[in-house]
């Protein structure tokens, strides 16, 4: 299972051909998808800007998206081998910030677990 967080675009408009992919709009269904299904996820894409917003009206990125993914892969001793993550996001800036923060997370979770 793959899953798309994208809040406007579909998987083939980031050059995903097969249909396997499954959209998440926002945070709240990342999140319900990811825990429901975590053990047979293999892919991720992310979006940075996913017009996602707490009830407290502060914004939620694709970014802060990762970082509640990295807390959940500790919290939960996942075995993350087989899962490999795409950043196909358009700000430059937040695709940086992921990529770095996905592999210093990798170097850290397999040094330590």
């Amino acid at each position: 299972m793959k899953l798309y967080l994208d809040d406007i675009r579909y998987p083939t408009q980031s050059g995903y051909k097969d249909s396997e992919w499954i959209v998440c709009r926002n945070d709240k269904t990342f999140r319900g998808m990811f825990t429901s299904f975590d053990n047979i996820i293999t892919h991720i894409s992310f979006d940075h800007d996913i017009d996602s917003y707490n009830d407290d009206g502060t914004e939620v990125t694709g970014f802060d998206c990762l970082k509640w993914l990295c807390n959940y892969i500790l919290d939960n001793n996942l075995d993350i081998s087989n899962l490999t993550l795409n950043f196909h996001t358009v700000n430059v800036v937040g695709k940086e910030n992921m990529m770095y923060y996905w592999r210093n997370f990798k170097n850290y979770y397999y040094a330590t677990y």
